[in-house]
C-alpha cells in the first residue's frame, strides 16, 4: 500500500538477515524526506555501520548498512 512509505526498506533488511554469507551490505537509493527513518530500519533490524550519504547538493540520497551474520 501507498501509505507505507518504508515497507521497501523493511522487506530488504529482513532478507539481508537471512542471507546465507558471512556479511551482507546493503546500499539503497532513498527519497530524502526518508533519510533517518531509512536508517533507523536498518538499525532495528540488527545491522551495524548504518550510514546516511548525501548528494552534491546536500540532499539526502543513500543509505548503506552492513549486517555481520553470527554477531547480532
Amino acid at each position: 500500500p501507498d501509505d507505507d512509505a518504508l515497507r521497501f526498506y523493511r522487506a530488504l533488511a529482513r532478507w539481508g538477515v537471512v542471507m546465507p554469507a558471512a556479511t551482507t551490505l546493503v546500499a539503497v537509493e532513498i527519497n530524502r524526506r526518508f533519510g533517518n527513518d531509512v536508517v533507523a530500519v536498518f538499525r532495528e533490524h540488527g545491522y551495524s555501520d548504518v550510514q546516511l550519504h548525501q548528494d552534491s547538493y546536500g540532499n539526502d540520497r543513500y543509505v548503506q548498512a552492513t549486517y555481520l551474520h553470527g554477531t547480532n
